[in-house]
């Protein structure tokens, strides 16, 4: 898990204090990223959102040839 959410600090969330924004997993022999970041074009120029997306935010990305 890369982010979460406490919901318990907003009205109206259900997922209490640890619902997930961001993670990544093996899946299928590769690497898999989620972020429910990035629904706009303008969250693609704001510097921290950009941080957090996979090569930029070291996570261990790599190819296998």
């Amino acid at each position: 898990m890369l982010a979460t959410l406490d919901e318990t600090t907003d009205s109206g969330g259900t997922n209490g204090p640890g619902h997930p924004l961001a993670w990544y997993q093996a899946c299928a022999g590769g690497q898999a990223f989620y972020t429910a970041g990035g629904h706009t074009d303008d969250s693609y120029r704001e510097p921290l959102f950009l941080q957090h997306l996979p090569g930029a935010s070291g996570m261990p990305w790599g190819s296998r040839a």
